[in-house]
């Protein structure tokens, strides 16, 4: 075989490789949006929300629970951070409020002042150890969090996920970890308890209203 034939054979085969790895890749990607949109389909099932296409590609669930709006979807993770499942709860809080937990990024919005409000302490210690709280409502705040049932739904929230207000809207972040021995290609959402996010979405509708009574 001459040289010209040579280089064209070695070109077939590129592309032949390419066109091959092109229907993998779609084949794998419909296989996850499917499943994704099976396990939304569950959750949909027992909270009577509405699987939507999203803006950015993917699937999300939205709906009213204790009568507060939400939305659940599935952020893909990167070379940097693991995927995660979001419960958002938008526009619904009464006054600017953030909460997360006490770390580097709370230290750091501290020294600059970040966001609106000031930083206030409950005067529960064990909270306050573990909690960085900023709002433009220190005394309605300070009164909410006072509330044993309000701690104590933030903490068994805490248990598998992470609760946070974040200025006028509040959200739960789960992570989604794959077991250490997984063989084969799977999608985040396999690794996503149903009945799971039905009950961290009850306890995150149940501090929004909760807070929402602050109003009256």
């Amino acid at each position: 075989m001459d040289k010209a034939g040579f280089y064209g054979v070695a070109v077939v085969a590129i592309i032949a490789a390419i066109g091959i790895g092109g229907s993998i890749s779609y084949a794998v990607i419909s296989a996850g949006r499917r499943k994704e949109r099976e396990m939304f389909a569950i959750i949909s099932e027992k909270t009577g929300g509405v699987i939507e296409n999203s803006l950015m590609g993917g699937l999300s669930l939205v709906g009213v629970w204790r009568e507060i709006p939400y939305r659940i979807r599935i952020m893909p993770g990167n070379q940097y951070s693991a995927p995660d499942l979001r419960i958002e709860f938008a526009g619904m809080l009464p006054y600017v409020l953030t909460l997360q937990e006490e770390g580097l990024n709370s230290r750091l919005e501290k020294l600059v002042g970040f966001g609106r409000g000031k930083n206030i302490k409950t005067g529960i210690g064990e909270f306050d150890k573990k909690y960085a709280l900023r709002t433009t409502e220190p005394d309605k705040a300070a009164a909410y969090f006072r509330k044993e049932e309000v701690r104590k739904a933030i903490n068994e929230i805490s248990e598998s996920a992470f609760f946070r207000f974040r200025g006028r809207y509040a959200e739960i972040i789960v992570p989604i970890a794959s077991p250490e021995k997984s063989f084969g290609i799977h999608h985040s959402s396999e690794y996503i308890d149903p009945d799971k996010v039905v009950e961290l979405l009850d306890r995150g509708a149940f501090l929004i209203a909760l807070l929402g009574e602050e109003k009256e």
